[in-house]
């Protein structure tokens, strides 16, 4: 039993000592800011990320963004994405993989009442991004597929056994989009 807790201890000493070094390249920009023509935001969208782990081969951000539309464009009226992206390869060519929520508010108005629903989406990326090692200036381009995991008619994606191919197709809606970004 002393053998076991003294090996845990090790390893928790350890994996703590090692994450204190996890910025390994001297320096580069943690925070960026971009804006998405298209993307998770839908039509348009500006992000904050900031990288979370920083080493040579892969990188880890957080990003959260929002677009915001007029009531008399039809569709939700903010578009709230909210995603873990994995940025891989070193050098200035780079894949990135990436997963996330996107929270819509949609708003109805009746004569009678005006009521708040708010909706959300599934979204995934894949995608290209230009950026050099120390550089400032940022480019992406990524298909960022939706996914509804409570469709049009309120059902349940995952509650409900007669659930068909052509009811989660109906779910799934491509999507892309490129972005300018700048670091720092």
């Amino acid at each position: 039993m002393r053998f076991i807790f003294t090996l845990l201890s090790s390893l928790a000493i350890t994996a703590f000592l090692s994450a204190q070094t996890l910025d390994t390249n001297g320096g580069e920009h943690k925070n960026s800011v971009h804006v998405w023509a298209g993307g998770a935001g839908f039509i348009y969208s500006v992000n904050y990320e900031r990288l979370l782990l920083n080493v040579p081969e892969i990188k880890l951000g957080a990003e959260v963004g929002a677009g915001l539309y007029p009531s008399s464009s039809g569709i939700a009226a903010a578009w709230i994405p909210l995603h873990l992206n994995m940025v891989l390869f070193r050098g200035q060519h780079h894949l990135e993989l990436g997963s996330g929520v996107v929270l819509t508010t949609e708003f109805f108005q009746k004569k009678e009442f005006a009521s708040f629903d708010p909706s959300y989406f599934l979204n995934f990326r894949l995608g290209y991004r230009y950026q050099t090692s120390n550089g400032r200036y940022i480019f992406r381009a990524a298909f960022s597929p939706f996914f509804e995991p409570h469709y049009r008619n309120n059902s349940d994606l995952f509650g409900s056994s007669k659930t068909s191919l052509k009811d989660i197709t109906n779910r799934i809606h491509p999507w892309g989009g490129i972005a300018f970004g700048y670091a720092f």
